[in-house]
């Protein structure tokens, strides 16, 4: 059972996010340029790059947790617009799961891109809260996300949250794996069978 601890929600939306840069720049270190994930010290620095951009995507919204009045956790999120991107690892996404499947299960939907909480504050319920948050504003369309198994907690935890894996790498090794939200239109809880195996 998580502790219950007060935490407080922040919404940003649009280019006034960036007004909270260096907040999310310092949580995304935290969490990401630390065990399991550690990721190089340029990785916070692209981020940063990538904020200024991303604030101007259709639907944009950052989400910053507070607890006791202190920053420990963000998420980030957008509506996912035709044509499917093929940067970062988004080319990834697409070969696991088809183009029909994108098109009927992504694309429109909301995509959280970034989730994080502050390695001190994990275990108390903020990465479910940033997560309820996020879905809340997806309008029915639904939610997505994708994350790594080089982390060994972060795809169980989305598991509890009642995530629907859809895409299932082979054991052992380190690959994306891609999530519908629990309500998602697509999701297996409204009747549609939802999974893609890689391989």
């Amino acid at each position: 059972m998580e502790p219950r601890v007060r935490i407080d929600l922040t919404l940003h939306q649009g280019v006034s996010a960036l007004k909270v840069t260096d907040v999310l720049a310092g949580l995304y270190r935290d969490a990401f340029c630390a065990p399991p994930w550690n990721e190089e010290e340029s990785n916070a620095v692209s981020f940063t790059g990538r904020l200024r951009a991303d604030v101007h995507r259709p639907g944009f919204v950052a989400v910053i947790a507070e607890s006791a009045g202190r920053p420990v956790g963000f998420g980030t999120a957008w509506w996912t617009r035709a044509p499917f991107p093929t940067d970062r690892r988004y080319g990834e996404v697409a070969a696991a799961l088809g183009s029909q499947r994108v098109t009927g299960w992504l694309i429109g939907a909301r995509k959280i891109d970034e989730l994080a909480v502050s390695p001190h504050a994990q275990g108390q319920g903020i990465g479910r809260r940033l997560l309820d948050r996020l879905t809340g504003l997806d309008e029915g369309r639904g939610t997505w996300l994708l994350t790594s198994t080089r982390s060994p907690v972060t795809v169980p935890f989305y598991r509890k949250c009642g995530w629907h894996q859809i895409t299932h790498p082979r054991e052992g090794e380190e690959a994306i794996v891609v999530f519908l939200s629990p309500h998602h239109p697509q999701a297996p809880s409204h009747g549609v069978a939802a999974e893609a195996r890689n391989g």
